[in-house]
């Protein structure tokens, strides 16, 4: 009796945090990473997207991984109150962004959700021809994989009568228990929690049986989630059109028969999702590229090699940081992290994720302090124009240094941006 007691448990926690990953994606951003190209964007949040928000992510989300990203690990970087989780796969790069943490779930699920998508889509990425619109489909496999529309009220997409039409009887049973939820509430939608509480009372169907259900029913679009748009969307205008056709036509080498169904594809989407897909076509810029951390001559068995050869990294890497040798710090430690992450060793993973960040810390500060000498004796010898380049260049590494979650950071940006004017304006 415990044992099912306590299997009935995880259920509901599995299917929990499900819903939980839901309520915590906010956007999600697919990158091309030989051209940089933004292949999908999609807002997931009720609010009006702030700019400064969205300009951070797609900075962050372009120019993380320089010299520390591996193809095999996930980072997660702080950007104000959220979490941008980012991985690479050969092709793309794929950034959430996150109001909270991520959860193991997300993590495990973001690098199949990477494999599929590169397979997929394999010869659109592997030749890039600016085609946007074949990429239109990708928004069904970011709903299989993270469910981010669960959360929203459904409305039922197919009569009663046809019920019989469902072959799998448990499927019926979901959608009887969801049509006599229309009706007990006499409202023409429902929201899923509901429907998978009533179910877990009036049918015989375990709770993964029921979620499963429930997805395929989602799937085959008979339960259909109902989206709201903002007030303030309107209809694009002629004006806007011409607008993105002359985008489309100074950014891309696009024929002019691929111009107008590109046009057409991005006036059909979300606003907010057509802004992103029209900033990075102006702005375009190369993805900065991982580096491959190669584990081909440790071998690893079992969990008892793994952890060995974790103990062994991790003090290599503690003798280089002494010595401030940072880069291999970072790349003893990122190996550690990969393996960590292969065999699924949570407490050394978190720990070793870390590890990495503060290494990557204390060479950026390194860099940043040998920067800013460079414009401190650049201003002293006269040379005010060089001065200023190299204050600029000392705030992009602060900003890094910022993302990496050291806040106090901010007063050190702001003096380095002050610097830089000053100097230009000499």
């Amino acid at each position: 009796m415990g044992s099912k007691k306590q299997e009935k448990e995880m259920d509901l926690a599995e299917v929990k945090a499900i819903f939980n990953d839901a309520k915590n994606l906010e956007q999600i951003l697919i990158l091309h990473l030989k051209s940089g190209a933004c292949i999908f964007y999609k807002s997931y949040s009720s609010k009006k997207l702030d700019p400064h928000l969205v300009s951070n992510f797609l900075s962050t989300a372009f120019s993380f991984g320089k010299g520390i990203s591996s193809q095999d690990i996930i980072n997660v970087i702080p950007i104000g109150k959220n979490n941008l989780l980012l991985a690479d796969g050969g092709y793309i790069r794929v950034a959430l962004l996150l109001k909270e943490e991520p959860s193991i779930i997300i993590r495990k699920h973001l690098r199949v959700f990477i494999d599929l998508i590169e397979d997929t889509y394999l010869k659109d990425l592997e030749i890039w021809k600016d085609q946007l619109y074949n990429f239109a489909n990708v928004r069904k496999i970011v709903e299989q994989f993270f469910n981010p529309s669960i959360i929203l009220v459904h409305r039922i997409n197919f009569a009663i009568s046809n019920v019989e039409a469902l072959i799998n009887a448990q499927y019926q049973d979901i959608f009887k228990v969801a049509n006599d939820l229309v009706k007990d509430t006499g409202r023409n939608f429902f929201f899923i929690s509901m429907l998978l509480k009533k179910a877990m009372k009036n049918t015989k169907q375990r709770i993964p049986e029921i979620f499963n259900s429930i997805k395929e029913l989602r799937w085959k679009n008979i339960f259909v989630p109902l989206e709201i748009s903002p007030l303030d969307e309107v209809r694009i205008t002629q004006s806007e059109m011409n607008k993105i056709k002359q985008i489309i036509s100074d950014s891309t080498n696009l024929n002019t028969e691929e111009i107008q169904k590109l046009v057409k594809y991005l006036a059909d989407i979300n606003p907010a999702e057509r802004m992103i897909y029209l900033y990075n076509l102006s702005e375009q810029e190369i993805v900065s590229p991982p580096i491959d951390l190669n584990l081909r001559d440790i071998e690893i068995d079992d969990d008892k090699s793994a952890r060995k050869e974790l103990i062994k990294l991790k003090k290599n890497a503690k003798a280089l940081r002494r010595a401030k040798d940072f880069l291999n710090t970072i790349d003893f430690s990122m190996k550690a992290f990969k393996i960590a992450a292969n065999w699924h060793l949570i407490p050394e993973f978190e720990e070793l994720e870390d590890e990495v960040r503060l290494a990557k810390v204390e060479d950026l500060k390194k860099k940043l302090h040998n920067i800013k000498e460079l414009a401190k004796k650049a201003a002293s010898e006269g040379n005010n124009v060089l001065s200023s380049q190299n204050y600029q260049l000392a705030y992009k590494i602060a900003l890094e240094i910022f993302n990496l979650g050291v806040v106090e950071m901010i007063d050190i940006i702001k003096d380095l941006v002050n610097k830089s004017i000053h100097y230009a304006n000499q």
